[in-house]
């Protein structure tokens, strides 16, 4: 966000950003992702009305998960596609530390079918699934 100020080609004034906020509706209670998704979406509209570029905005808050499937017993990926995101979510509860939520997010998990056959060694085998980060925000 820090970025949106400060780059010339892109710079947003604080009065433009406390523009986005006199369009939000303070009376109505919501959850966190609903305001920051309401947040964001005044932003954007904020950047387009003063004929900003929006590109920087995305490169500043935007990330990539990577989901992928493998083979438990060869280990081959067999599927892997990736995907944007905005809000990572994480398990807090009884982890200890980020580390610990990141790990945990990362996990592989057993996917509940009939064993396959891998294509690439020929193998039978289950298979397993997992959602990891690929590329973080740039900020």
């Amino acid at each position: 966000m820090y970025s949106l100020f400060m780059n010339k080609k892109t710079r947003l004034t604080p009065v433009d950003f406390l523009e986005t906020f006199r369009e939000m509706q303070f009376q109505v209670q919501r959850d966190v992702y609903e305001f920051f998704n309401e947040f964001l979406n005044n932003l954007e509209d904020s950047l387009k009305a003063h004929e900003k570029p929006l590109d920087q905005l995305e490169e500043n808050i935007k990330g990539e998960f990577i989901n992928e499937i493998r083979f438990v017993q060869c280990g081959h990926i067999v599927t892997m596609h990736k995907e944007d995101f905005i809000v990572l979510s994480l398990e807090v509860k009884d982890m200890g530390d980020i580390r610990r939520s990141l790990e945990y997010f990362a996990h592989w998990e057993l996917l509940q079918s009939l064993p396959q056959v891998c294509p690439k060694c020929g193998e039978r085998s289950g298979r397993e699934k997992r959602t990891r980060i690929g590329k973080l925000p740039k900020e």
